[in-house]
């Protein structure tokens, strides 16, 4: 594996698929702020770098780059949802480019009302590497949140997350590690959803006031009502929520189509196995051949084996640790079934 901050390791098999139906957007940028570094390199030469301001281009060349080096589950419409969800103010997406303009390096933060952030896509190009660069990246990336006093949250492949601990204060542990379930073969059943249209309904059919805080009961980090509305009605995802008989909310997840070959069922909460199942279920296409990923607890890893036993097969690709610099979230863990992001670490 890649060493990286989550984002940039090598998860399973790369894909080389665009997302279907992509319509690139129409974005007002800022203009572009320009960090110039010389780097030192292994051959005892330098190099002139620069750290600036991403542009949607950007994130789109990463995003495809990313398929098959690191087989990151993004969806180019992901920018859209995140400008939507934060504003443009509170994206901070950087580029390092070398002397003849090439992105060679790239890392996203977003920032939160409730004076939290979290951090991702954080990758340097394999020639790049061990050169001084990706230091230089993400001291720029994160200074003004350190500068805000902000928790800054990210997730760490294990042998990372040292590193992180100890160059940049991100010792604060979650209560649980992610894994990152891959998910094959799966056999959905129409009659048995079918079955559950009075119980797993769209979020239009929910107000979005109890949507939010059913969000914020699970996950306790603070208040992103904006996130939870953009992110629910992603152009490329489609969400699903549980209601018991006297309508209130017992779980809720998205599944957004990355690619044609994968599904990304991100978040999922829920109040029980049973309900975790319905609300997956749910969101598998029939007949889909693709993989679907989920970025579950480590504590719940065992009950989506139980849960899919007589419909998928269910492999741990790899496992990633939850930091922060402040303090962690008491996460309701018996509801946590799968975080929203984890490229972005956004629980």
């Amino acid at each position: 594996m890649t060493g990286f901050l989550f984002s940039a390791m090598q998860l399973s098999v790369g894909c080389e698929r665009r997302c279907a139906n992509f319509s690139p957007y129409s974005m007002k940028l800022a203009s572009t702020q320009v960090v110039l570094y010389t780097i030192g390199l292994k051959q005892m030469s330098s190099m002139a770098v620069t750290i600036e301001k991403a542009t949607f281009d950007n994130f789109k060349e990463i995003v495809d780059l990313c398929r098959s080096l690191e087989d990151w589950e993004n969806a180019y419409e992901d920018y859209q949802v995140y400008l939507e969800a934060c504003g443009e103010e509170n994206m901070i997406f950087l580029a390092a480019k070398n002397e003849d303009g090439k992105m060679i390096g790239f890392a996203a933060l977003l920032k939160f009302p409730s004076n939290t952030a979290t951090l991702g896509a954080y990758i340097i190009l394999p020639d790049y590497r061990s050169q001084g660069i990706g230091p230089k990246l993400f001291d720029k990336l994160i200074e003004d949140s350190v500068r805000e006093g902000r928790n800054i949250g990210l997730i760490a492949e294990m042998k990372m997350a040292e590193k992180y601990e100890k160059r940049y204060g991100f010792d604060k542990r979650a209560s649980f590690d992610i894994d990152i379930l891959v998910i094959t073969n799966v056999r959905v059943s129409p009659a048995e959803v079918e079955h559950w249209k009075k119980e797993i309904v769209g979020p239009d059919e929910i107000e979005l006031k109890k949507l939010i805080e059913f969000d914020y009961a699970v996950t306790r980090i603070g208040e992103r009502a904006e996130f939870v509305k953009a992110w629910t009605s992603h152009p490329v995802g489609q969400a699903k929520v549980a209601i018991d008989l006297d309508g209130k909310i017992v779980g809720y997840a998205v599944g957004r189509l990355c690619h044609e070959k994968l599904l990304v069922v991100a978040p999922i909460y829920a109040a029980d196995d049973t309900v975790a199942r319905k609300l997956f279920l749910s969101l598998v296409p029939e007949h889909f051949s693709g993989r679907v990923k989920v970025f579950t607890s480590n504590k719940k890893t065992e009950s989506w084996k139980r849960m899919l036993n007589e419909v998928a097969q269910v492999e741990i690709d790899c496992t990633v640790g939850v930091r922060f610099t402040k303090a962690a979230p008491e996460t309701d863990i018996d509801r946590f079934y799968g975080m929203s992001d984890a490229v972005m670490g956004i629980l």
